[in-house]
């Protein structure tokens, strides 16, 4: 599936294993990380990775993800999620969030 899920005629629920699978792994890591621990830069962020793992977990597409009905706190998830994640290329942009991940991991 990882590899099908790269080519351009990749099925959407390949797709969505493979970039849930790693956002999911992803959001475990930074829940292992103390808040007291995490930069003020990188707070918005981790968020918005909140927000896309809540999403899938939920069966939401992050194309209706707009007109669900959530909490404040997943709100403001959402915003985070606007301003940091959506539209940028999802490759790139979990690459660079798994190389922030790997510097809290490098301090202990």
């Amino acid at each position: 599936a990882i590899f099908k899920a790269g080519a351009e005629n990749a099925d959407t629920e390949d797709v969505y294993f493979v970039v849930g699978t790693a956002i999911h792994w992803m959001s475990d890591c930074i829940d292992r990380i103390p808040i007291a621990q995490i930069k003020e830069e990188h707070k918005q962020l981790f968020s918005a990775l909140r927000f896309a793992n809540n999403c899938l977990k939920h069966n939401i597409t992050f194309e209706n993800a707009h007109q669900v009905k959530i909490s404040e706190k997943s709100e403001n998830q959402r915003k985070n999620y606007k301003s940091e994640l959506e539209g940028k290329n999802i490759a790139i942009t979990l690459l660079e969030i798994l190389n922030i991940v790997k510097e809290y991991y490098d301090m202990v």
